[in-house]
């Protein structure tokens, strides 16, 4: 079968496709980040950064992976930051975009109501 969104083919044993049901997965991975982001923004909460090959990556909220897509287990230490720039220089500079693109929608986009 084909997928009438992606037009991919779709496996057999599968009853979506997972490409379109990965992508939905990460739109809602992102969507996820924006409230905790404005807490931290606000000196609410702060960030989990963990160290992955040597660098320090800042965790998603609610995800076991870190903003510049790498995954993190048990064995990566945690430690916590506040948003500040001087904080901010020091963690991978993919982490530091795609958080300030989060951020940066976080901040824009009004809060759910409820």
């Amino acid at each position: 079968m084909t997928c009438p969104t992606c037009h991919h083919p779709i496996p057999d044993n599968m009853m979506v496709c997972p490409l379109c049901a990965q992508e939905r997965g990460a739109v809602a991975l992102r969507a996820y980040q924006l409230d905790p982001l404005r807490k931290v923004a606000a000196g609410q909460a702060e960030l989990t950064v963990r160290p992955v090959d040597g660098k320090r990556h800042v965790q998603m909220f609610g995800a076991e992976r870190v903003f510049c897509g790498l995954p993190v287990s048990p064995q990566h230490r945690r430690s916590r930051i506040a948003w500040t720039e001087d904080e901010l220089n020091k963690i991978c500079a993919g982490c530091r975009i795609e958080l300030r693109r989060a951020m940066e929608e976080a901040q824009n986009q009004c809060p759910p109501s409820g």
